[in-house]
């Protein structure tokens, strides 16, 4: 778990420039969208202009989550070959794969989340209908019922990102791939892929939490929209620049590390399933190691 994160970093450390220079690219756009998209909710008060804000976001993100990891996942490959990627060649390398790549990503993510759908749409009608406690009880028992089974499938097919960039596998060949090299390790990629998230949590709530008190002095305190309901309650738009700010220097730093800790991971799982170290040396010009592991003498970030 150790080397796997010390390797993460290092790659991103190594590599900044390619690494670093494309997360922020996309956090940028990623922020002034949404930092737009509040602005106008602020203008315009009302349930319908938070949805409708919201509704901008998710398919930006989902775009944007896509061309990284498509990228980022090249960078990592042959940062593990000890070698250097631009953008440009990471774009060309990546830009056929990105349909692909979408498809992937919405497939595992509806697999994943499908055991919490009757849960959440019963908590969701349970709150429309004036709040009913019945249904918000029953919604609630029924998503925390689903969760462990949305937990097992994100980790069984955590590994198709990878699997399809760098395999050019197919979508489904991606996931049944990913199934095969998760099979016996589901615990140990957990652990390593809830520890990084806790990471990342901790590290984004260190930068995002000075800013955010920031932003409620300068906006006078929290705000409510013209419309006085609470729960459409936003910034002005002083305050939604200072939120984009930190949004974007933590997009840009937690982009490449969780990026990088997923290539590691499949990288490790076919070390220990398919000798790939053999073929990583050969490819790096390096005598074949005589142990697999991460500790064998083929080239890896932080080796």
């Amino acid at each position: 778990m150790g080397e796997v994160l010390d390797g993460a970093v290092t790659t991103v450390r190594r590599h900044w420039r390619t690494a670093l220079g494309l997360s922020l690219g996309l956090a940028v756009v990623q922020q002034l969208v949404q930092a737009l998209a509040g602005w106008w909710a602020y203008e315009h008060p009302g349930s319908l202009s938070d949805l409708l804000s919201l509704a901008i976001g998710l398919p930006l993100d989902l775009l944007l989550g896509v061309v990284a990891v498509g990228m980022l996942t090249l960078v990592v490959s042959k940062a593990v070959l000890g070698q250097g990627v631009t953008l440009r060649e990471a774009w060309a390398a990546a830009r056929p794969r990105m349909l692909a790549l979408t498809g992937v990503t919405l497939l595992s993510g509806l697999i994943a989340a499908a055991p919490m759908f009757p849960g959440a749409i019963t908590l969701v009608l349970g709150l429309v209908y004036d709040a009913d406690p019945l249904l918000i009880g029953i919604g609630a028992l029924l998503v925390l019922a689903g969760l462990p089974f949305t937990a097992w499938l994100g980790i069984r097919f955590s590994l198709a990102a990878p699997a399809l960039v760098l395999e050019r596998q197919g979508v489904t060949t991606s996931l049944r791939r990913s199934a095969r090299l998760v099979r016996g390790a589901w615990w140990r990629l957990f652990g390593i892929n809830l520890l990084t998230r806790v990471i990342i949590t901790i590290a984004a709530g260190m930068i995002s939490v000075p800013f955010s008190v920031i932003a409620v002095v300068i906006s006078g305190g929290p705000s409510i929209n013209a419309s006085g309901d609470p729960f459409t309650s936003t910034m002005p738009p002083l305050g939604l620049l200072v939120m984009a700010i930190a949004g974007t220097i933590v997009s840009t730093l937690t982009f490449p590390l969780a990026a990088a800790v997923n290539v590691l991971l499949y990288i490790d799982q076919r070390i220990r399933r398919e000798a790939l170290d053999i073929e990583l040396a050969r490819a790096a010009g390096l005598p074949e190691p005589q142990v697999t592991g991460w500790s064998g003498q083929y080239p890896v970030p932080g080796a």
